[in-house]
């Protein structure tokens, strides 16, 4: 019997058909994937790949020629780098530009008048070498011959690349570096801050027998429904400059860091709250019997039992608030007077501030 069965062909493969659930979590997990795609992966790249483009006026890729005042004997072609070097005119910091930039073919003839007999042409030593005349957007390698007034309105543009120096500019400027530095402080100090008086509630609420429990979770989460704007206009009407409790604050002013973090607190609050009272309360209370069965301390059951069991809360919660406060814009652009933060630096480099 073993011998007939060694001889039989094998079956073919047994296929396991999908059901109506499997299909549907194939299709919710694929419209999950498009989702984050659309909206994280896409626009990262759009944000990344902008930060690498840099534009820049590239002096090579333009030649001038210059005729005499009859207009008809012109000098030999020289590079807009060669009059330059040779002018300094334009200094290299000033090559640098944005996307829109233009610079004035004038700038490289100091002795240049609208008024004169003199004409002047202009081409591209390569084919990528744009430039406006007037509005008219050339970009060959042939020679236009202009007037002088024509001359005047002769504007170079820039040429697009790919490098870091987008990077460069901005960690070499003093005070877009301090942004950065402001911006961790006040989410370091912000989170712990929270942490401890989240933590200290969330216990409170799960391990003691305080009355108005339901009323006082409610009160807890309820900033959690409101944008970071409101506690930043309050804390203008309570202790600004005309605000009815200033005195309180023992002259410090309420706008700038001590602003930004009492109002950080406030709003993230009732995010490190919930989730600091989750892990409080799916903890294993066999350990807290335990401790108590071999007469621990409250003080040794906290440290040994109540941390370890919360840790993972802890730490959670500590991530979401440092980022809440880290990104945060509305907070600092309110209360956060002269004191920069890299989220009101961001949106003062994209307006054109």
């Amino acid at each position: 019997m073993s011998d007939a069965q060694a001889t039989l062909p094998p079956g073919r493969p047994v296929r396991i058909g999908l059901d109506s659930d499997a299909l549907i979590k194939r299709g919710l997990m694929l419209v999950i994937a498009a989702y984050l795609v659309a909206a994280l992966a896409l626009p990262l790249y759009a944000m990344l790949s902008k930060s690498f483009t840099t534009y820049s006026f590239d002096l090579t890729r333009y030649e001038f020629q210059v005729s005499d005042e009859s207009g008809a004997n012109w000098s030999d072609p020289v590079t807009a780098r060669a009059l330059n070097d040779e002018l300094n005119s334009v200094p290299p910091e000033e090559l640098d530009t944005i996307s829109d930039g233009r610079l004035p073919a004038t700038s490289f003839f100091p002795d240049f008048s609208f008024r004169s007999p003199v004409k002047y042409r202009i081409r591209g030593t390569v084919e990528n070498a744009p430039y406006l005349v007037g509005l008219e957007l050339f970009n060959s390698r042939e020679w236009q011959e202009v007037d002088s007034n024509t001359f005047r309105r002769v504007m170079l543009r820039p040429v697009q690349s790919r490098s870091l120096a987008n990077y460069k500019t901005y960690f070499s400027t003093p005070s877009l570096f301090r942004s950065i530095e402001n911006s961790f402080f006040i989410a370091s100090v912000s989170t712990v801050i929270t942490i401890i008086l989240a933590f200290g509630f969330a216990n409170a609420l799960n391990r003691s027998c305080m009355p108005f429990k339901p009323a006082f979770r409610l009160i807890a989460m309820m900033p959690i429904l409101v944008p970071s704007l409101l506690p930043g206009i309050a804390l203008v009407y309570m202790f600004g400059n005309q605000g009815y409790m200033k005195e309180l604050l023992l002259g410090e002013s309420i706008y700038g860091p001590l602003g930004i973090v009492i109002g950080s607190v406030f709003f993230t609050f009732p995010h490190a709250m919930i989730i600091i009272s989750t892990a409080l309360s799916i903890s294993d209370q066999r350990h807290y019997e335990a401790a108590e069965s071999l007469r621990s301390s409250k003080w040794r059951t906290f440290w040994t039992v109540t941390i370890p069991g919360a840790r993972y809360g802890l730490i959670s919660a500590a991530f979401v608030v440092f980022t809440l406060v880290i990104t945060d814009f509305g907070l600092p652009k309110v209360i956060g007077g002269q004191y920069n933060v890299l989220a009101v630096d961001i949106y003062k480099q994209v307006i054109g501030q």
